[in-house]
């Protein structure tokens, strides 16, 4: 399941208490007056000739905290395969969304978290595999472009 980080959480019921409690303490300081959830779901997808990497993601967390667009948790797996390696991880993180205030269509994505980690590398004869838990941050540069495509067809 995907919420099972033996190596951090005891079980699958400590993250999904962690996930609520963190929730419902964050719903107290969200801005009643503008929307009130933030749900970004996320889906990886490249296979080229000789690699393929696959992976989902969801951002779920409440819009207009502390002066930003939005604090999230983001949570997703990621499978990579190339030629003789095979990585997998899954990633649990605690997000910012900051919204320029002069171009309202770009926003600044920053979160920190953790990441579980499991790597095998297959060699003729034998096979090396890697696993750990670790730190994780991650930063985006996002474009709102469903708000200018509502902006554009308002236009015509």
């Amino acid at each position: 399941m995907f919420f099972s980080m033996s190596r951090i959480f005891n079980s699958d019921v400590d993250m999904r208490a962690l996930l609520l409690l963190c929730f419902v303490s964050l719903s107290c300081f969200a801005n009643q007056d503008s929307k009130f959830l933030h749900l970004s779901p996320e889906i990886k997808a490249g296979p080229q000739y000789g690699t393929g990497i696959t992976g989902w993601g969801m951002q779920l967390g409440l819009a207009d905290v502390y002066q930003t667009n939005s604090l999230y948790f983001n949570g997703g797996q990621v499978k990579y395969e190339f030629l003789t390696d095979t990585d997998k991880w899954k990633f649990y993180r605690l997000g910012v969304e900051h919204r320029l205030v002069k171009e309202e269509v770009i926003s600044f994505q920053f979160e920190l978290g953790v990441i579980d980690y499991e790597g095998e590398r297959r060699f003729f004869t034998r096979k090396e595999t890697r696993e750990g838990v670790g730190f994780s941050s991650a930063g985006a540069v996002v474009f709102n472009f469903t708000q200018a495509l509502v902006s554009g067809l308002a236009l015509m």
